[in-house]
């Protein structure tokens, strides 16, 4: 990468406008380093100022983006700093979806050009509203197959009123609602990750077959995919799974050796499905869960997640001698921890200043 990126500079433009060799690495490793920390997903609520500006490009409706591409593509004259999205989106598009401009043709460089120009219409986007003092509605800003459906909000989205105007007191907007859900989640997921830690940082692995079945669900869409597009179906983008065994890391994660049920979590409660007639399947998958990322697929749902982290806790209570069996007792054991699932969520929201019974009723 470093012997490309100094061709390109040697052959870069005028001299009043070419950067050194450290200065451009310095600012594309800058924004690389982002780029792999957050998976290569990145919210417009959560893009730092600095690299939101430096990702800009003027006149973002311009037909001649095709051109710009082909410029950069040809390294002519790429390193002023109109040419740092091209870099960043390159960098996206190659590992985040193995998309090689390099190796594009004419009608995938057109899609490319297409994609970019929007990329960049919804960085503006951030950007005016920013400067504005507005929140802009959130989405994952390199999500180029939402695109489309993406534009179509922020074209639909109202102005922000008045908040402190009559009958405006107590109602939330929807990036507000988005916000408050996503903090309130995020330190509930947290928290019980640190919890099944703790404890698995003593056994490093816990083997649950030998003890109880325990059922996730198991999200394969960005929550954000699901703000953005309200008929995406979480039943049809989520799989029910049994934990076979989970495994220490790090202070930070671990590790889920799971395997799909044959039900979904909907029909069990929906009594279509009996519990003596749920088994595993023959479809296994191991999934790393870390703090910070519980809502980048794949994720498990908080409620699900919830019963993990009391089976957890309920074997180091059995090995320590404290409980005669590592699984629940009971129903009336089941009913108390949905109980606590739900007055955790309530201290959270109130360490968060924000009232969980109105946050509830408009998700």
């Amino acid at each position: 990468m470093f012997q490309f990126l100094k061709r390109r500079l040697r052959g870069s433009g005028s001299p009043n406008r070419r950067m050194t060799d450290a200065d451009f690495i310095r600012l594309l490793n800058e924004s690389y380093t982002y780029l792999r920390l957050h998976r290569y997903r990145v919210l417009s609520t959560e893009l730092p100022g600095d690299l939101l500006k430096r990702w800009l490009m003027p006149d973002p409706d311009n037909p001649s983006t095709s051109e710009y591409m082909r410029n950069f593509i040809r390294q002519n004259n790429t390193l002023s700093e109109i040419y740092l999205p091209a870099f960043v989106f390159d960098h996206v598009l190659k590992h985040r979806f193995g998309r090689d401009i390099a190796a594009f043709g004419k009608s995938d460089m057109e899609d490319a050009a297409r994609d970019l120009r929007a990329y960049i219409l919804l960085l503006n986007y951030i950007f005016g509203m920013r400067e504005a003092g507005r929140t802009p509605i959130e989405f994952d800003i390199f999500d180029i197959g939402n695109y489309d459906t993406i534009i179509r909000r922020v074209e639909n989205e109202e102005p922000d009123k008045d908040t402190n105007a009559p009958g405006r007191k107590g109602e939330l907007s929807d990036s507000e609602i988005i916000a408050m859900r996503d903090a309130i989640f995020g330190d509930l997921m947290d928290g019980y990750i640190d919890d099944v830690i703790r404890v698995l940082k003593e056994y490093m692995s816990i083997d649950f077959m030998r003890h109880e079945d325990i059922l996730l669900r198991v999200i394969l869409r960005d929550m954000a995919h699901f703000d953005m597009n309200p008929e995406l179906s979480m039943r049809e983008n989520s799989r029910d799974m049994f934990v076979n065994k989970i495994d220490y890391i790090d202070d930070d994660s671990f590790e889920l050796h799971l395997t799909e049920a044959n039900v979904h979590l909907d029909d069990l409660a929906a009594k279509l499905f009996r519990w003596r007639k749920v088994r595993r399947t023959d479809t296994s998958h191991q999934m790393v869960i870390r703090r910070g990322n519980s809502q980048n697929a794949p994720y498990i749902a908080p409620a699900t997640f919830y019963p993990l982290k009391m089976a957890v806790i309920r074997y180091d209570a059995y090995e320590r001698g404290l409980r005669h069996k590592a699984g629940l007792r009971n129903s009336r054991e089941m009913k108390l921890e949905a109980k606590e699932f739900v007055q955790d969520l309530k201290r959270v929201a109130d360490e968060h200043g924000i009232d969980l019974i109105q946050l509830l009723n408009r998700i």
